[in-house]
């Protein structure tokens, strides 16, 4: 059976097309596609992006990944002066 609450929140809160939903589940994409527009899958990713939840997740990985560049530039500037 497939979970379909599961399904839909890949696609809203993810980058996956309905092409690639349908190929990694194994679903055929005309019924990814009815459920995405019975459901509003669109509209929903829409607003997700909007919302201050996605804002936040991605200056959070752009804040992790300066952190690693920070740290990395720290390693080479310790070995510079050895």
């Amino acid at each position: 059976m497939r979970d379909w609450y599961e399904i839909e929140r890949e696609y809203v809160e993810g980058n996956s097309t309905y092409e690639e939903i349908s190929k990694n589940h194994g679903i055929p994409l005309s019924s990814v596609k009815k459920h995405g527009s019975n459901k509003d899958w669109r509209l929903k990713r829409q607003r997700y992006r909007g919302s201050e939840l996605y804002q936040m997740d991605r200056v959070d990985k752009k804040t992790a990944i300066i952190n690693g560049l920070n740290r990395i530039i720290d390693a080479i500037e310790e070995l510079q002066i050895k």
